[in-house]
């Protein structure tokens, strides 16, 4: 019997403790579809994740509006979760197609960047 184990991400999140609503696709939050490509519309229906954890907080850095915690998902690999990597080569962008409850509930640990922190 195959025994797989589970997968780690980071999301970007508004505070600690996270809420259901820090884990909504871009579709879910109403924001507008901007490229109606059938690859970005797919994309905006999911949750963008990092496997890395400096991708995450580089970009908090980058666009400190988004959210100042990150929460460490931990992803079971007997759920049945769609899990794609969408980033380039050089980052670890994934896409998770998930209800925000389900992707909620797997939240490991929650912790802040700080102002300087990069990782």
């Amino acid at each position: 019997m195959e025994t797989r184990s589970a997968r780690t991400f980071y999301r970007i999140v508004s505070a600690d403790p996270p809420k259901e609503r820090d884990f909504w696709s871009h579709q879910q939050l109403g924001r507008v579809l901007r490229d109606p490509s059938p690859r970005s519309r797919d994309q905006w229906s999911g949750v963008s994740v990092y496997d890395n954890e400096s991708d995450a907080v580089n970009l908090i850095r980058q666009f400190p509006r988004i959210g100042q915690w990150i929460a460490e998902v931990r992803i079971d690999a007997q759920l049945a979760i769609r899990i794609e990597k969408t980033g380039s080569k050089q980052d670890s962008h994934h896409t998770i197609w998930a209800d925000g409850g389900t992707l909620l509930s797997c939240v490991v640990a929650v912790r802040p960047v700080a102002q300087g922190d990069r990782r």
